[in-house]
C-alpha cells in the first residue's frame, strides 16, 4: 500500500529511494495497471485483480491460473539496495498435494484476501 507511511519508511531503503519515491513509484505503477485493466474485454477483467497490502511478503508474486492443475506462481525480489534492474525470480510448479506451490499459493491467497482491491478511486489519496 503505496498510502502506508510505515511500510513505505521500512522497504525504501532496501529500494535505496526515500519513502516518497517508493510511493510514488508504487502510485505510478498502480496507475499503469489500473489502464490496462479498463483496456480489457469483460472476459479478462474477471481475471486480472490488482491488490495492495500491509505487510512484506517474500517477494512480488504473480499467480497464473493458480487454481488450476498447469497453474504456476512467478516470485521476484531483489538483493539489499541492489538497483532495481538486479532484481532475480524464480517460477514455481505444481509437483504434489502438499508442496512448496501449495504453500506459496496459501500464503500468497491469504495475502490477497487480507489486501485491498485497487480501484481508480485508490489513486485518489494522498501520503499525510
Amino acid at each position: 500500500d503505496p498510502f502506508n507511511e510505515h511500510l513505505m519508511a521500512a522497504l525504501a531503503p532496501v529500494l535505496d529511494m526515500t519513502p516518497r519515491q517508493l510511493s510514488e513509484s508504487i502510485q505510478a505503477s498502480l496507475g499503469k495497471l489500473l489502464r490496462l485493466k479498463a483496456s480489457l474485454s469483460q472476459d479478462a477483467l474477471k481475471r486480472l485483480m490488482i491488490r495492495v497490502h500491509c505487510a512484506i511478503p517474500l517477494g512480488s508474486a504473480i499467480l497464473l491460473d493458480q487454481c488450476e492443475s498447469f497453474g504456476r506462481i512467478q516470485i521476484e525480489t531483489k538483493v539489499y539496495k541492489a538497483h532495481v534492474r538486479n532484481s532475480f525470480a524464480f517460477e514455481v510448479i505444481p509437483t504434489g498435494d502438499d508442496g512448496f506451490y501449495h504453500t506459496l499459493k496459501k500464503g500468497y491467497e491469504a495475502l490477497l484476501d487480507d489486501g485491498e482491491e485497487v480501484t481508480a478511486g485508490f489513486l485518489e489519496r494522498q501520503l499525510p
